[in-house]
């Protein structure tokens, strides 16, 4: 009935901070409130809100840098999140595929744990194609660092006979791309998931017709050959003809000219005269998908 397909994320180191902390509370709960900081907004003033909690002393403790501790609340967040989306609808004809350390989540749900597909990891895009062609309804729960993004996933359910179901926010890249009538059922708590999935299992016409509009907004302009001719005209090549065509570049080297390329590509200024971060928002993270955005992103602090 139900298929989602992601990843337990690793949150082990943040179990040995806690623990290492145990006697001192001051400590124990500044990490906490910090990563309530981040769940609240990822995009904060990490190193400020770092020093407000009084935890600075973390990152000298365990060899951490900025990116990497946050990267780790982050990862707590979202996996906070998942477990409890996921739970609400185990019961439902859930199948759950993804890394083999979902088994840890027999520590906090046996129900979720019965849903995990042993031995079936996906491996290839041909095996993900099948899985949503066969299901009714496919979730989607990205991480907490993808903000308002949408991973390649996302696309792929669209284009398939599987209904998306995915968390709403007000910003997200769904009402950017497609308008605020977006044919995509939206959850904003666990409760909320569970009675989407309900109603559309439900209610197969509906469900059916959904999918059908689905289908038509990404049958045009959203495949993998779409996102590699947009690259090229970034770079500045031309677009690429027959198949297997290999094109090396110094990534460094093009990254750090990347702005003035996308200038020549769609922006009316140049960069010195606009914000950085709402130029690279505006005009790179259409182009490239969700883990490129978020590397681009820190290559240029």
């Amino acid at each position: 009935n139900i298929s989602f397909v992601g990843t337990y994320f690793y949150c082990g180191n943040l179990s040995k901070i806690l623990e290492f902390y145990s006697e001192s509370p001051v400590m124990v709960k500044g990490i906490i409130e910090l990563a309530e900081r981040v769940k609240q907004d990822y995009d904060l003033d990490f190193e400020f809100h770092l020093r407000d909690c009084g935890v600075e002393r973390v990152l000298s403790d365990f060899s951490l840098d900025l990116f990497k501790f946050k990267g780790l609340l982050a990862n707590a967040v979202s996996l906070n999140k998942r477990i409890q989306y996921l739970d609400s609808i185990s019961d439902l004809g859930l199948m759950l595929y993804g890394t083999r350390n979902w088994l840890n989540v027999n520590q906090y749900s046996l129900s979720l744990l019965k849903c995990y597909q042993f031995g079936a990891f996906i491996k290839t895009r041909e095996q993900l194609v099948a899985l949503y062609q066969k299901s009714k309804l496919a979730v989607n729960i990205s991480h907490h660092q993808a903000v308002n993004g949408l991973p390649y996933r996302v696309y792929d359910i669209m284009a398939s006979k599987a209904l998306l179901i995915t968390e709403y926010r007000e910003d997200s890249d769904l009402f950017r791309l497609f308008g605020e009538d977006v044919p995509v059922p939206m959850y904003k708590n666990a409760q909320e998931l569970r009675d989407l999935c309900e109603y559309y299992l439900a209610h197969e016409e509906e469900r059916c017709k959904l999918v059908e509009k689905c289908n038509f907004l990404v049958s045009e302009g959203y495949s993998f050959d779409d996102r590699v001719r947009d690259f090229f005209k970034v770079l500045g090549l031309p677009s690429p003809t027959g198949n297997g065509q290999v094109i090396r570049v110094d990534a460094r080297e093009e990254f750090g000219i990347l702005p003035s390329k996308l200038v020549r590509v769609g922006a009316t200024q140049s960069i010195s005269n606009l914000n950085l971060r709402i130029f690279c928002v505006r005009f790179v993270k259409p182009l490239v998908p969700v883990k490129l955005w978020f590397w681009l992103k820190n290559f240029f602090k």
